[in-house]
């Protein structure tokens, strides 16, 4: 991912994200594919998150209408179906990437809501027929929230780097929050120079940590 993706994608106004790091590893997965009730807990509590920020992102479309009611019942009807015995079918040796087959759920079960609400209304008064939702407003909105949760996972994971030091990445941080070379400089006590060292060095270590988690989720 280009260095400006990352500032940009640091400089998005952001909801609450998802709440825990790394919460797609294999070893999360495989105990919730086991029955594992506190992997479980852990997998619900982060995507139930998630879930509720895409939907937001959907809220106000046309396509569908969706009320706060609406959210609560998406982020019910895709948890209680993965929770049914044999219903969580992720399965990463098929080739299929978790977050591919995460989208499918939710999608589907949006679908459904939406087919549900106007179900038995007047035609011209039912909104736009099931052929008309677009999978590409869905996938931006979805690749957009799932784009800001790795990264605050990237940021995360570079906090805890044991040559990161606290001082240095707050000055990344200022720098991520839009702040110009020469601010960060001033407010920090050090050279404008040493901020551009700070910057070239964390998004280097940033970037791969990013990459790696797109590659694996």
């Amino acid at each position: 991912m280009a260095a400006t993706a990352i500032l940009n994608c640091a400089r998005t106004p952001h909801r609450k994200l998802m709440s825990t790091p790394d919460a797609t590893r294999k070893t999360l997965i495989a105990k919730v594919k086991s029955g594992d009730p506190i992997a479980w807990e852990e997998f619900y509590n982060t995507y139930k998150v998630f879930i509720r920020n895409v939907a937001l992102g959907l809220k106000n479309s046309k396509y569908y209408h969706l009320t706060d009611e609406d959210i609560a019942d998406v982020i019910q009807n895709v948890m209680l179906d993965l929770w049914k015995p044999g219903r969580f079918r992720f399965d990463p040796a098929v080739g299929v990437k978790f977050r591919t087959w995460f989208s499918r759920i939710v999608r589907n079960k949006l679908l459904d809501l939406v087919r549900k609400k106007t179900r038995g209304k007047p035609a011209d008064c039912s909104g736009p027929a099931e052929e008309d939702y677009p999978v590409e407003q869905f996938q931006q909105v979805w690749n957009a929230e799932w784009n800001r949760a790795l990264f605050d996972d990237a940021m995360n994971q570079l906090r805890l780097r044991p040559e990161v030091e606290s001082s240095t990445f707050n000055v990344f941080e200022m720098l991520l929050q839009g702040l110009s070379a020469q601010e960060v400089a001033t407010r920090a006590g050090i050279k404008e120079n040493n901020v551009y060292q700070i910057k070239h060095r964390y998004l280097t270590i940033l970037r791969a940590i990013y990459e790696g988690l797109r590659a694996e989720h």
